[in-house]
C-alpha cells in the first residue's frame, strides 16, 4: 500500500500474511503429544544477512469449520497433476481493497448489527475461499464439514458463489469450464446427493456486485429435486444402488444432480463443498462461497383429537374407554415448527372390571373379580421409514400392486398392541360354623394371561406372553390349646411353685397350614425384517429367535405352637421344569406338526410333575423357657432356639455329560439367657428401699421445703406425762412421736429413775408392763431418723454402688455348614 510518511515522501509498504497450518508441523521436541494443554508460544526468525525492522500487526488463531477432503474425487482418468487447494476466508474489513477484485457484499445480504448499540457496531462479513492450482481434467478438490440436520421441512438450499482466475496464470480457464458441487448425504463415497453448477468466471478489477457474485453462479436447488432423482433411479436401475445416477435439473438445464447409495435429507451427517475441473487442460481457480442457507420452512399444520369414557354397572363392575388421535404437523404451543409431528398417531384403550360373584343371589356366596384389557397404538409416518426423505404416499402411488402396498404399509407402520386378562383369588366363600379343613373357603384360584404384540420397519413381529395358573390353600385352626390345669381349684397348685404345672398347655394339632402350587409359562419370539427381500419374492432369510421357559413352584408352611412357650415352623419350596421341546418355536399357526410335538411334550412333563430343578426345607424350633414362674428364678428370662436348612440344586444339564447336582445344609443353634439383676435386688426390703430412694426424681427433692430451725426444735420435743402403773398389768402408751426410735425414761416422784419394761409396738405407740404398782412421769424422747445417720448413709451409698450392674445378657450360638 502507498503511505504517506511523516517528512512528506510517498513510498511503498508491503504487509505480508503468513498462515500457519498447526497439525503439519515439521518438528516435535520433547513428549508432548497433541494440542490439549499449550502454556506459551515462541515465535523466532532465522536466516537474515542483515539487521531487519518488523512490525507485527495481529498475531491470531484461527479457528475452521470446514476442512480440506483429501481423498480422491477423480472419476477415472487419472490426474495429470498433484493439484494444490488453500483454504482461507475473505472478509469485508480486510478484503474490500483486495487485487484484482475487491472483496463487497453479495446482493442483497447485509452485515449484522449489534442489537445493542444499533448504527454504532456491525459485525465483520466473510465468505469462503478455496485457492486452488493446477487441477487436472476430470479431477477435483473440496472441503467438508460434519453435521446432523434434517432438510425434510424446507423447500430450497442456497448459496452465492465467485469464481475468478489467478493473476498469474498465463492461461485462465474459461466461462463454464469449472464446475461447483455440493454433496450431502451419510458419507463422502458412497451415500450422497450431488448438485453440481458450471461457474462464470468474474473479470478482473470490476466492482459491480453483480459482476462479482454473477446471478448465473447463484446455487438455488429445490429440495424436492434429491427426493425426485432417488425415486426416478429406484424406479430404473430397482436394487443397483452402487452407481452413480444422474439426471440434469429440470428448472436449470446446465445444472447436473446425481446421486450415489441410499442417502437421506432427514440425516445430513456430512456437506462439502469442491471444485470440479470439466475442461481438458489443467485449470487454477479461485473460489468464494457465501451464505450456505435453507429457505421456505414446511408451517402445514395438523390437529389432534382426544376422548374418554366411563360406564359404571352398579356394584357389577366398570368399563374405562379411552381414545386418542395426533396428525402430522400437530404440536404444543410451545414447540418449535421442527418439533412438531411427523406422523399419524392414534391410540385406543380399552379397561373393564367385573366382579361376578355379584350375580350370584347369595351375597358374597362366591368371590370372581375379573380384569381385562387392551391396548393398540399405530404410528403410520409420514415419510417411508427405509427411504426418510420419501413421502409414504409417494411410495405407496409406485407400488406395483396391492400386495406391494400392503407390505409397504405393513413394514411402514409402527404397530403396539397389548392384551391382559386375569382372575384373582376366585373363591367360593363356603365355610363351616367351625372351621374345618375341607372348607372351600380355604381354596383360591388364580389365571393371569399377558400379551404384546410390535412391529416396525426393521422387525416383522414380537411377541411375548405370559401365562400364570395356581392355587393356593390356607387352614387356620379355631382350636384352643389344652390346660389341663386351668380351672384345677386343688389347694396345691395355689403354690407359686407350681405355677408351671398350673399353666401348662398343648396344642395337638397346628396352628395353621399354608400350601401354593403355580404355574409360570414365558414364551418370546422375535422375527426381524429381512429389509433386502423387501422388494423381491424371496423368503425372509433371517433366523427367528425365540425364547420360553415353563416352570412350577410348590410352597408349604405350618406353623405349631407346641406350647405356650414353644414354638415350631417349618417351610417347603419346591421348583421344576416343565419339559418343553428343543430348538423349536410355539407357533400353532406357522408350524402345527412341532406345536402337537410341544404339546405332547410338555402334557408328559405335567404328568410327571415336571423336572426338579431346586428344593429348600427350612425348620426353626423356639422355646422360651418359663423361669419367670419359679419364684426364686423370676430375674431370669432364657430362650432356646433350634433351626435347620437343606438346600437342593440340579447342576447345568449337558449332553453326554453328568455334572452332578449341589447340596447344601445349615444347623444353628442359639441360647440366649438374660438376668434382670434389679428384680432379684428388688426381693430384698432393705435393697428396694434403696433403688426407690435413688430412683426418685431430683425435682421432687428439689420441690420439699428445706426446715427451719424452730421446726427442727419442735421435732426434737420431748413427750412427758404421768402413769399409773398397776401391777402385773400390760399398758398402751400414745406418744405421737410418728418415731420408732426413741429413749424412755420412768420417774417417780422423788425424781428418781424406775426401771420399767417396755416394747415400741409402732411409730406411735409404747406397750409397758410393771410388776409393782407405781406412780411414774414418763419421759419419751425422739431419736434422729435412721435416714439421718451417717453411717446408715454411706451403707445405702455403698449399696446401690453394688448394684450398679442391672442386667446380664448372655448368647451362644453355634452354626454347622
Amino acid at each position: 500500500s502507498q503511505v504517506k510518511l511523516k517528512n512528506g515522501k510517498t513510498e511503498t509498504i508491503s504487509w505480508y500474511q503468513f498462515k500457519i497450518p498447526i497439525s503439519e508441523y515439521e518438528k516435535r521436541v520433547g513428549n508432548i503429544n497433541g494440542f490439549n494443554s499449550i502454556r506459551f508460544i515462541r515465535m523466532y526468525l532465522t536466516g537474515f544477512q542483515d539487521s531487519v525492522v518488523l512490525r507485527m500487526a495481529t498475531l491470531d488463531l484461527v479457528r475452521g469449520d470446514w476442512r480440506a477432503y483429501d481423498k480422491d474425487l477423480f472419476t477415472t482418468i487419472l490426474p495429470e497433476s498433484n493439484a494444490t487447494m488453500e483454504v482461507s476466508t475473505v472478509d469485508l474489513e480486510e478484503n474490500s481493497s483486495r487485487e484484482p477484485i475487491h472483496y463487497i457484499l453479495p446482493p442483497g445480504v447485509e452485515r449484522e448489527g449489534d442489537p445493542s448499540q444499533p448504527g454504532v457496531y456491525e459485525e465483520n462479513e466473510q465468505s469462503l475461499a478455496l485457492k486452488i492450482r493446477n487441477l487436472s481434467p476430470g479431477d477435483a478438490r473440496a472441503v467438508y464439514k460434519n453435521t446432523s440436520l434434517d432438510f425434510r421441512q424446507y423447500d430450497r438450499l442456497q448459496m452465492f458463489v465467485h469464481g475468478e482466475s489467478m493473476m498469474d496464470d498465463p492461461q485462465p480457464p474459461v466461462d463454464y469450464e469449472m464446475t461447483l458441487f455440493v454433496r450431502m448425504g451419510s458419507d463422502y463415497q458412497n451415500n450422497y446427493y450431488e448438485y453440481e453448477i458450471p461457474l462464470r468466471l468474474s473479470p478482473h478489477f470490476v466492482n459491480n456486485e453483480y459482476s462479482i457474485w454473477p446471478e448465473e453462479n447463484f446455487l438455488d436447488v429445490p429440495l424436492q429435486l434429491f427426493t425426485y432423482i432417488k425415486q426416478q433411479r429406484n424406479l430404473k436401475q430397482r436394487n443397483n444402488y452402487t452407481q452413480i445416477y444422474s439426471e440434469y435439473d429440470p428448472e436449470n438445464e446446465n445444472h447436473k444432480v446425481s446421486i450415489k447409495g441410499n442417502p437421506s435429507i432427514s440425516d445430513v451427517r456430512t456437506l462439502m463443498i469442491g471444485v470440479r475441473n470439466n475442461g481438458t487442460t489443467i485449470r487454477s481457480v479461485e473460489i468464494w462461497a457465501n451464505e450456505m442457507r435453507l429457505k421456505g420452512f414446511n408451517d402445514d399444520g395438523g390437529w389432534a383429537a382426544q376422548s374418554t369414557a366411563q360406564l359404571a354397572l352398579s356394584d357389577l363392575g366398570n368399563i374405562n374407554f379411552s381414545g386418542r388421535y395426533e396428525s402430522d404437523g400437530f404440536g404444543g404451543i410451545e414447540q418449535r415448527v421442527s418439533e412438531r409431528r411427523m406422523d399419524n398417531y392414534g391410540a385406543v384403550n380399552l379397561a373393564m372390571s367385573f366382579n361376578l360373584g355379584r350375580l350370584v343371589p347369595k351375597e358374597n356366596l362366591l368371590n370372581l373379580p375379573l380384569y381385562y384389557s387392551i391396548s393398540k397404538q399405530v404410528n403410520t409416518p409420514k415419510y417411508d421409514p427405509l427411504n426418510e426423505d420419501l413421502l409414504l404416499s409417494e411410495v405407496l402411488a409406485q407400488a406395483e400392486d396391492k400386495a406391494q402396498r400392503d407390505s409397504i404399509k405393513n413394514y411402514s407402520q409402527t404397530l403396539k398392541d397389548y392384551r391382559s386378562f386375569s382372575l384373582n383369588n376366585v373363591k367360593l366363600n363356603v365355610k363351616s360354623k367351625t372351621p374345618l379343613p375341607i372348607d372351600p373357603a380355604n381354596f383360591s384360584f388364580n389365571y393371569s394371561f399377558n400379551e404384546s404384540f410390535e412391529r416396525d420397519a426393521t422387525t416383522e413381529y414380537e411377541i411375548t406372553r405370559n401365562y400364570q395358573a395356581g392355587m393356593s390353600y390356607g387352614y387356620s385352626s379355631p382350636v384352643k390349646a389344652f390346660e389341663p390345669f386351668a380351672k384345677s381349684k386343688a389347694e396345691w397348685l395355689k403354690s407359686p411353685w407350681l405355677k408351671t404345672i398350673k399353666d401348662f398347655s398343648l396344642t395337638y394339632i397346628p396352628n395353621s397350614v399354608a400350601f401354593s402350587t403355580n404355574l409360570n409359562r414365558y414364551y418370546y419370539e422375535l422375527q426381524n425384517r429381512d429389509l433386502s427381500s423387501l422388494s423381491s419374492e424371496v423368503a425372509n432369510m433371517i433366523p427367528l429367535t425365540f425364547s420360553k421357559n415353563f416352570m412350577w413352584n410348590t410352597d408349604f408352611n405350618l406353623n405349631w405352637n407346641l406350647t405356650r412357650n414353644m414354638k415350631f415352623n417349618f417351610t417347603t419350596n419346591n421348583s421344576a421344569r416343565v419339559e418343553e421341546t428343543l430348538n423349536t418355536p410355539v407357533n400353532k399357526e406357522l408350524y402345527p406338526t412341532e406345536y402337537q410335538n410341544w404339546k405332547d411334550t410338555v402334557m408328559t412333563s405335567l404328568m410327571a410333575l415336571g423336572t426338579p430343578m431346586a428344593y429348600q426345607q427350612n425348620m426353626k424350633y423356639t422355646w422360651q423357657i418359663p423361669f419367670k414362674n419359679i419364684p426364686l428364678l423370676d430375674f431370669v428370662t432364657a430362650s432356646f432356639q433350634y433351626s435347620s436348612n437343606y438346600k437342593w440344586d440340579r447342576s447345568a444339564m449337558i449332553a453326554d455329560v453328568d455334572m452332578g447336582n449341589v447340596i447344601a445344609n445349615q444347623r444353628s443353634i442359639s441360647f440366649n439367657p438374660s438376668l434382670n439383676l434389679e428384680t432379684l435386688y428388688n426381693k430384698s426390703d432393705y435393697l428396694k428401699a434403696v433403688n426407690r430412694k435413688f430412683a426418685s426424681n431430683a425435682r421432687s427433692n428439689q420441690s420439699k421445703k428445706p426446715e427451719t430451725f424452730a421446726s427442727k426444735k419442735k421435732k426434737a420435743k420431748n413427750k412427758e406425762s404421768k402413769l399409773t402403773l398397776l401391777p402385773d398389768t400390760q399398758t398402751e402408751f400414745k406418744h405421737n412421736l410418728k418415731n420408732k426410735r426413741v429413749d424412755v425414761h420412768f420417774v417417780d416422784a422423788k425424781g428418781k429413775e424406775v426401771d420399767v419394761k417396755y416394747k415400741v409396738l409402732d411409730e406411735n405407740t409404747l406397750r409397758i408392763k410393771s410388776k409393782d404398782s407405781l406412780e411414774v412421769k414418763i419421759v419419751v424422747t425422739p431419736k434422729p431418723s435412721l435416714e439421718e445417720e451417717i453411717w446408715y448413709k454411706a451403707l445405702q451409698l455403698t449399696s446401690r454402688l453394688l448394684m450398679s450392674v442391672r442386667h446380664i445378657q448372655v448368647t451362644y450360638q453355634e452354626n454347622d455348614n
